[in-house]
């Protein structure tokens, strides 16, 4: 019973090995860890979240995106008496993963919003634990917690699809972001698997990045409108810049042409959209709980979850009907 403690609780004395095999037999049982000793093996109270510049300044700007990650980090740390340190990828960590000297010591962890495979293994070898927040890596021993992008591009898709709509157009970023290759991918796939016979202009994407505006949206419309398709497929970044674009045509969304979102990030009193919700807080406590995991244990193999979310039907979505 003590070697069982000391692996549940993230104490000494006990192999990762076998620490792992405890771990996975009590989670079988349906037993969950403790979370708060892993919490006081952390010691610090400060989780480090690492940034792109610019993504820091998207949530001191109030970016929705942004700043639903931030807050659901924020609580999840505060479940546990820890607070969040923003830091910036680029001048806080070096490119060798060495943490900039105002700032070592006081981090238990590190949550990477983004990151190199050389800066997570120059972080492990200077005895930082980090993990992944809803991004992607390949490096050996990490763990990555992410939003299902394949599952949330999926869904759109079906719902349209038992809609009754055949003619289906997305607008997504460029497959460059691994989140964007994602949803490409399963567009185009699941299309396949549904027998749609889509024209090729609805699967090339615009030259625009993650908050790109209504310039982008004309691009995108004078291409695909042509094609009379009833549903467009999006992110909640563009969706009403898209409703706006499109009711300057005279076209009305739903009645002339549906749209159905991702990420559930505008407010339904601006406009009712039906979007894929990422689960947030989901994805915040896993990261928090998986970077406690890599504390307790550095040496233990990485994981990859993917996070489910759910289809929010509020009607901006509707059949087609004369088209």
């Amino acid at each position: 019973m003590a070697t069982v403690s000391r692996a549940l609780n993230g104490k000494e004395g006990v192999s990762d090995a076998n620490r792992k095999k405890i771990i996975e037999a009590s989670q079988a049982l349906g037993l969950e860890r403790p979370f708060s000793s892993l919490a006081a093996k952390a010691g610090n109270p400060f989780i480090g979240y690492a940034l792109q510049r610019r993504m820091g300044d998207r949530i001191r700007k109030g970016d929705p995106i942004a700043m639903r990650y931030s807050f659901a980090l924020e609580k999840a740390c505060a479940k546990l008496d820890h607070y969040i340190l923003l830091m910036d990828v680029e001048s806080d960590i070096s490119p060798e993963g060495d943490i900039t000297p105002a700032l070592a010591g006081r981090v238990a962890g590190v949550v990477l919003g983004v990151g190199t495979d050389e800066q997570l293994a120059g972080l492990a070898r200077n005895g930082v634990a980090a993990v992944i927040y809803n991004g992607y890596s390949t490096a050996p021993n990490t763990d990555c917690i992410t939003s299902n992008y394949h599952l949330a591009a999926r869904a759109q898709l079906d719902h349209a699809y038992h809609l009754g709509h055949r003619n289906v157009a997305f607008f997504m970023p460029n497959p460059g972001p691994w989140y964007a290759q994602h949803c490409w991918s399963e567009y185009f796939f699941h299309a396949k698997t549904l027998e749609l016979d889509l024209p090729m202009a609805f699967y090339e994407p615009i030259g625009f990045t993650q908050g790109g505006g209504q310039a982008e949206v004309e691009l995108f419309l004078e291409k695909v409108l042509p094609h009379r398709p009833t549903a467009i497929l999006t992110s909640d970044a563009y969706a009403l810049h898209l409703v706006e674009a499109l009711k300057a045509r005279g076209i009305s969304v739903p009645r002339d042409l549906s749209l159905v979102a991702m990420e559930d990030t505008v407010d339904p009193r601006i406009f009712p959209l039906t979007t894929y919700r990422r689960d947030f807080d989901s994805i915040a406590d896993q990261t928090i709980r998986a970077l406690f995991d890599r504390i307790a244990s550095p040496g233990a193999p990485g994981k990859h979850l993917m996070v489910e979310g759910e289809l929010i039907d509020r009607g901006s979505c509707a059949p087609p009907w004369s088209r």
